[in-house]
């Protein structure tokens, strides 16, 4: 230890006691001596850096932070991953954005730790997103001392550039239900990005809170998804589905309802037992194996009701035997095995157009009957690939 370090050690714990006494008066005088000696000399127990020497700030957090597409969110879950059309108005490429809570946690300089479950004298916790703050502001002082004066920002980022969206100037800035709140903060969706609600209060401590990828629908785009199979001891029939999935209350992905899957193919997957590593093969031989006789539109069906849906006599188009892809169009649905009745059948990966709130289950049916040569032989880790083609028709 040298000289230096010794004074420091010692001048502090002789300053403490008048410190805490004369803090008001001396306050900035000590921060300056403090300053000029050394950076490490404070009130020992104070290990925030965005207090003054009364109250320390443990600790702040966006509770719940998340993205809300009103348009399209109409009674189905929110989701992480947003595709919109290229002519979608501004009404429905506005993204709301906020959080249920805004928690503060205040400890007195004197007090060692808080229990911010029960809070004991010293201790204060509130929620600014209910509109009463008293028991953080009433007799506290304290300041922000982080990069731009804010509690949390939001981001875009497109290919490898992050910008500045927003600055949560006020801790109540997006609080969902926070009586008498204003409008709540809104951007408009732009092109392939990803949006990002960002706590950047003091010190620098940030963290990322939701996160929203949006997809621009100008060409068609296609999406490839797994299918499982059903399984039911009673009907020998073979079923396939594929459902959105649901990841921690959300839906992954959701679709603005101007847009429409145009093509539906089934491809073969063949997955690497070791790796588990899944290819993906569109050759002739591999689209007749995989080409099931129907496709169902099955609405807020549960694993095991396919038989039990009201939907499923009428939501299905049956494959065209002349199409050497063995795909569906879905804009000429063929209703029934012969190809007399052919409508145009709105859907988004998501959900049907007609019914927007019911969270959609893709079906496909390999049924002999209904013109198939033969069941499917697929071999030990070969699975049926959905394709869906999405466009802005």
């Amino acid at each position: 230890m040298d000289k230096r370090t010794s004074f420091t050690t010692v001048f502090c714990s002789l300053a403490q006691p008048f410190w805490r006494q004369l803090r008001p008066r001396l306050a900035f005088t000590c921060v300056l001596v403090l300053t000029v000696l050394t950076p490490a000399c404070a009130p020992s127990n104070s290990t925030s850096c965005s207090s003054d020497a009364e109250w320390i700030i443990d600790g702040f957090t966006l509770q719940n932070a998340r993205f809300k597409i009103p348009f399209v969110e109409n009674g189905l879950l929110p989701s992480d991953i947003f595709w919109f059309a290229a002519g979608d108005d501004q009404v429905s490429r506005r993204v709301v954005y906020g959080w249920d809570q805004s928690l503060m946690q205040l400890r007195d300089n004197e007090v060692g730790s808080c229990d911010y479950s029960a809070p004991g004298p010293g201790c204060r916790q509130c929620d600014y997103c209910t509109g009463v703050t008293g028991l953080c502001t009433d007799g506290a002082s304290y300041g922000l001392a982080g990069p731009g004066n804010s509690y949390g920002s939001l981001f875009q980022k497109i290919d490898s550039t992050e910008t500045l969206v927003a600055d949560f100037t006020q801790p109540y800035y997006g609080c969902l239900n926070r009586p008498g709140n204003p409008t709540m903060p809104s951007f408009l969706v732009d092109g392939d990005a990803t949006y990002t609600i960002r706590r950047t209060f003091f010190c620098g401590r940030q963290a990322d809170l939701a996160t929203l990828k949006t997809k621009l629908v100008i060409e068609p785009r296609t999406i490839r998804e797994p299918m499982v199979r059903y399984v039911d001891n009673t009907d020998p029939v073979p079923r396939y589905r594929f459902q959105m999935p649901l990841l921690a209350g959300k839906l992954r992905e959701n679709f603005s309802p101007n847009l429409r899957i145009t093509q539906v193919r089934i491809l073969l997957g063949r997955r690497d037992p070791v790796t588990t590593l899944l290819t993906v093969w569109d050759d002739p031989l591999a689209l007749r194996k995989a080409r099931p006789s129907r496709i169902m539109f099955l609405r807020s069906v549960l694993e095991g009701d396919i038989n039990h849906s009201p939907t499923e006599g009428t939501d299905r188009c049956y494959f065209d035997a002349t199409k050497d892809d063995g795909g569906f169009d879905l804009l000429n649905c063929r209703r029934d095995r012969e190809g007399t009745n052919v409508v145009r059948f709105d859907a988004t990966p998501t959900f049907l157009v007609s019914h927007p709130s019911e969270t959609l289950t893709w079906v496909i049916e390999y049924k002999v009957d209904d013109g198939l040569a033969e069941f499917p032989t697929f071999e030990t880790g070969e699975e049926p690939i959905l394709e869906l083609t999405i466009a802005n028709p």
